[in-house]
């Protein structure tokens, strides 16, 4: 399992650091992170234009709740991406992920597809760099719908640095 450390959370992090909600969609919590993005946008602009741009035409109390709503939405943003790594390293996440992708096989091996297809993406939920459950997505989907294996295809052939999947990238890239 790729595990969530090194470049992918420190980058994660400094982007946080400067944007609040962008480390969380950089580590598969999308809506949280986009969530918190836009509130933190909100309250940092009306913080800014009561202290810079408008001081006389907006209440004073109005300016300071803006800027410790805009302070508070930063520090959670910190907390809950601090959160979802310390989730994404543990051990916990490693079993979750080993017990979506088994229970993936076996619901393919029942020819339960769309059962197979949840339990994958909720595997590459915890870990989308995982090179073999990507390539299983892409066989699933090539099953139940081939023109949305193609991205997937693209993404194996992205992460395969050892050229593992060639023959079958090979029968899937169309012939030029």
């Amino acid at each position: 399992m790729t595990t969530y450390s090194g470049r992918r959370s420190v980058f994660a992090r400094l982007a946080n650091l400067l944007i609040p909600g962008s480390g969380l969609i950089l580590a598969r919590r999308e809506w949280s992170g986009l969530l918190l993005a836009l509130l933190y946008g909100l309250f940092a602009q009306a913080a800014l234009a009561g202290h810079f741009l408008a001081p006389a035409g907006i209440p004073r109390w109005l300016t300071i709740a803006a800027t410790i709503a805009a302070a508070l939405v930063w520090i959670a943003a910190q907390i809950v991406l601090a959160r979802r790594i310390r989730w994404l390293k543990s051990p916990e996440a490693r079993s979750q992920f080993d017990a979506l992708v088994n229970e993936s096989r076996e619901a393919a091996a029942r020819n339960d597809l769309e059962t197979a297809r949840a339990s994958l993406a909720g595997a590459l939920d915890i870990d989308d760099e995982h090179l073999d459950a990507n390539a299983e997505f892409a066989r699933l989907l090539m099953r139940m719908n081939p023109r949305a294996a193609r991205k997937i295809w693209r993404r194996v052939a992205a992460l395969d640095r050892n050229h593992r999947f060639a023959d079958e990238l090979k029968a899937f890239q169309p012939h030029r």
